[in-house]
């Protein structure tokens, strides 16, 4: 059988999709009737491609996008007859809990087919990974973010994106309700990725939340981490303009601010 051109292909497809008959194509495009059938039935067990229904609110937007940042992982699946764009998020068995309840009802908001597994460790539950696979999410997310090679270790904010107040604090809830954690007086974030703990710094900037960078350095194989705290005198301003979705560190940044006000 002759491969077609890929204009041969694009015409076959859009006489089709104008309700033409195999044979109709067959005599204005003089392919042999085989091997418009042959594409015919190519085209039917190809899978439709789902569209997603994004939320209207930036800050939910960026909130998706800042949680994947933070612990999501991507991987394209290109063996077999169906090839996929997977994507999962990671979650702490023993402290996300209600977390990952929030986080799966809100990936199915989007219409998304979303599944949760329990991994295991030395046969004890040690994490949840919320599993999604569809190349319109994945576009999505790469509207917003890059990395090169392993996304854990340069994964950052686009610069060629023009980004709304509320998206980026948005994005800095979804990554601290991740990759941040809620110390005595503070509450902080760690990652291995330089550059995105910047932008995180200049999210906070931007709501008024003086922070730095800090780097602590750590023995090979391990990366270096990089940190940016909010020390307790800004912490209302932090819970007011971003604040948690994830409830375990909400309630333990209420506990410390509660506690100061009572000072």
């Amino acid at each position: 059988m002759k491969r077609l051109t890929k204009k041969q292909i694009e015409s076959i497809k859009n006489l089709s999709d104008n309700g033409l008959s195999l044979r109709k194509i067959h005599k204005i495009t003089d392919i042999p009737l085989s091997t418009i059938q042959y594409r015919a039935n190519k085209d039917k067990k190809r899978p439709r491609i789902k569209a997603i229904s994004l939320p209207d609110s930036d800050f939910l937007k960026g909130e998706i996008i800042g949680a994947f940042a933070g612990d999501g992982n991507y991987f394209y699946d290109c063996l077999g007859r169906c090839r996929k764009h997977n994507i999962r998020f990671f979650l702490s068995y023993e402290d996300d809990k209600e977390y990952k309840n929030y986080l799966f009802n809100l990936l199915k908001s989007l219409g998304l087919s979303v599944n949760v597994y329990v991994k295991k460790y030395k046969g004890k539950p040690s994490c949840f990974q919320i599993y999604v696979s569809s190349i319109e999410f994945i576009r999505f997310i790469k509207k917003y973010l890059e990395w090169k090679d392993q996304k854990t270790y340069s994964v950052r904010l686009r610069k060629d994106i023009n980004y709304s107040k509320e998206f980026l604090f948005g994005f800095a809830r979804g990554l601290m309700d991740t990759d941040g954690f809620v110390e005595s007086y503070s509450v902080a974030c760690g990652t291995v990725s330089k550059e995105l703990i910047k932008n995180l710094r200049e999210i906070f900037m931007l709501a008024n939340i003086p922070a730095r960078v800090i780097e602590k350095k750590r023995n090979p194989p391990r990366k270096n981490l990089f940190l940016t705290r909010v020390k307790k005198g800004n912490l209302l301003n932090y819970y007011k303009n971003i604040g948690f979705s994830n409830s375990r560190k909400e309630k333990k940044l209420l506990e410390i601010m509660n506690g100061a006000a009572q000072i």
